[in-house]
């Protein structure tokens, strides 16, 4: 049995003093005013979780560039709903470690009820208790599927993908997220963070971050069915595991028996839950490491490439920011250098643009494959877009079947698409932006 330890008290949030807390208030409209770029920086000043000091100058607005970016298209609405939707997700996060701390769980094959005994789950000792406020009971505003859930899965399907993948909680650790090349990308992160965060993207990308239009402000992850309490529960308890897990060196051959306990639904007509998938039609298994989260240190990213190595008939494809980090593109070149007969390593390893119509960062070395990028086409001049990327993602462009890789043209016109795998050192991949 592990015990569940506290951790966001030790993700790097400062808190403040009685007195701080009384100045800070929530604008009413993260657009009211401007910001200047006279720090090399221009984003939201948010000293804190939620919190903008009042009447200090927020977001930047910018004309058409060089680049032909209508970033003003941005519009105040867009922005208030990704800042609210960081904000709850952040807050959720924080009452589901509540609800865990005093609790207990187990890594074992089957569930909580004895059932699907090829999977590995972590089943906690005891039911999620509600949470108590002021001697009341009283329900989080985004719950479990049940208050009796006491069985999380290791690993998940993710419908887009139509493969197995691993899910860790997105966004920085400043909200309880894996993703440390998140923290200058999202306006709930303290302003420090964000000042320091942005100095490490524009060593790398040559040029001031601008919040508004981060890749991370807008994170799929922090919404739709990630941001319900079911899948926050499952990350949260994921995570915690995976940090001990890597403390005890357990993670590496835990993880491997996982994958090896995976149905991969190959055949024709293949049904998860309500989605069906045509034929694995590319031969081999595919992979995805973090459908949510990142590679958060050095020890982590490390355990991942021993499962590669010990599953070389498997692609791992994972896109990342750690190259926003201080090491992580020393990281990827230490562990992922091709194989001796010249092979590309089956760890394919993405670096994601930062901006929403930018260029994801390009020669960061031999560990690394080719970027993918987010362009919304409605926001670039025409044409602007043409020689940024290779291929444009299809798996939402499907009309006849489920909205998925398996399912989807590939560059080569035929239906199955495994580009992100396949074509690491060829290819840059655009993903609308959805």
């Amino acid at each position: 049995m592990a015990a569940i330890l506290p951790y966001l008290e030790q993700q790097g949030d400062p808190a403040e003093t009685p007195a701080q807390e009384a100045n800070w208030t929530v604008p009413a409209d993260l657009s009211q005013a401007t910001a200047t770029e006279e720090e090399g920086f221009a984003g939201v000043h948010a000293p804190g979780i939620g919190r903008a000091r009042a009447g200090e100058e927020i977001f930047a607005t910018y004309a058409l560039d060089e680049a032909g970016l209508r970033v003003a298209a941005l519009n105040a609405e867009v922005l208030n709903q990704s800042h609210a939707e960081l904000l709850q997700t952040a807050w959720l996060r924080h009452l589901v470690t509540e609800q865990l701390m005093g609790n207990s769980f187990t890594v074992q094959l089957r569930n909580a009820r004895g059932d699907k005994p090829r999977q590995v789950f972590l089943v906690l000792d005891k039911e999620i208790a509600p949470l108590a406020a002021e001697g009341e009971n009283v329900v989080p505003w985004n719950p479990p599927a049940t208050s009796k859930a006491r069985s999380f899965n290791l690993l998940s399907w993710t419908s887009k993908m139509g493969s197995p993948s691993f899910s860790l909680p997105s966004g920085p650790a400043q909200s309880g997220g894996s993703c440390p090349g998140a923290v200058a990308g999202q306006s709930i992160v303290p302003v420090g963070a964000l000042h320091s965060g942005s100095k490490l993207v524009e060593r790398v990308i040559g040029r001031p971050v601008r919040l508004q239009q981060a890749i991370c402000q807008y994170c799929y992850a922090h919404g739709g069915q990630y941001g319900t309490g079911q899948v926050q529960f499952s990350q949260v308890l994921r995570y915690i595991w995976t940090k001990m897990a890597l403390a005890d060196g357990s993670f590496v051959p835990t993880m491997l028996h996982a994958i090896e306990q995976t149905d991969w639904h190959l055949e024709a007509g293949a049904k998860v839950d309500k989605m069906t998938y045509l034929r694995e039609r590319h031969p081999g298994l595919y992979f995805r490491i973090h459908d949510s989260g990142d590679f958060f240190s050095e020890e982590y990213i490390r355990a991942w490439k021993a499962i590669a190595d010990a599953r070389p008939d498997i692609l791992f494809w994972a896109p990342t920011r750690v190259w926003a980090t201080a090491h992580g593109i020393k990281w990827v070149n230490d562990i992922n250098t091709p194989r001796p007969d010249g092979t590309p390593s089956n760890l394919v390893i993405r670096p994601s643009a930062f901006h929403i119509n930018e260029d994801a960062p390009k020669n960061l070395g031999d560990g690394w494959a080719q970027g993918t990028v987010v362009f919304d086409k409605e926001l670039v001049a025409d044409g602007a877009a043409a020689d940024q990327f290779q291929w444009d993602c299809q798996a939402y462009a499907v009309p006849d079947f489920t909205a998925s890789c398996r399912n989807a043209l590939a560059p080569d016109g035929k239906k199955g698409c495994r580009a992100c795998w396949r074509y690491g050192a060829d290819a840059v991949i655009n993903y609308t932006k959805h």
